[in-house]
């Protein structure tokens, strides 16, 4: 409780944390907290009025108690899935030594002249994670271009998604 109160202290002085803890949070509240309010109260909305025969049909009709059940499943799947996979290439990263991957560090972070970067798709897939890092960077732009065996279409596919981010469609 002390620490808690020393940091809201600590935040206080500073205007410029302050308001941006407050951004984030009254961005939280209305991208996430205001649209989960709104489906449950929507939920609760039936032609007699307000109540919970919705959910009364969800427990009678098996079409829509196996939707529930496929929707939890899936979701508890790429949950699990996710954090495995984050914790493997997190681990992979930090403690191994994964091939040309101080390169790539050294590019990004210690050459600030570089603009563009040029992988190959091949080798790319190695690097994936880092190369994630600086998606949403101006700089540098990690290109994948294709390799002597041709292409595997990773450096398209990020190409369409690099011009959708942009623009807001895919127009290639």
């Amino acid at each position: 409780m002390r620490r808690a109160a020393r940091e809201l202290r600590l935040l206080a002085r500073d205007p410029l944390l302050l308001g941006l803890v407050v951004v984030i949070m009254a961005a939280l509240l209305v991208f996430v907290l205001y649209p989960i309010v709104l489906v449950l109260r929507q939920s609760l909305v039936t032609p007699d009025g307000v109540g919970l025969d919705n959910y009364a049909l969800l427990a009678e009709r098996r079409l829509y108690r196996n939707a529930l059940r496929n929707s939890v499943g899936v979701a508890a799947l790429v949950g699990a899935l996710s954090v495995v996979t984050g914790y493997v290439v997190a681990f992979t990263l930090a403690r191994t030594d994964v091939p040309l991957k101080r390169v790539l560090h050294n590019l990004t972070t210690e050459c600030q002249d570089v603009a563009i970067i040029y992988i190959e798709e091949t080798l790319a897939a190695g690097l994936s994670a880092e190369i994630d890092r600086f998606k949403n960077s101006v700089r540098p732009a990690i290109i994948l271009i294709p390799g002597r065996e041709g292409s595997t279409g990773k450096g398209l596919t990020a190409l369409h998604e690099a011009v959708k981010r942009a623009i807001g469609t895919d127009i290639l």
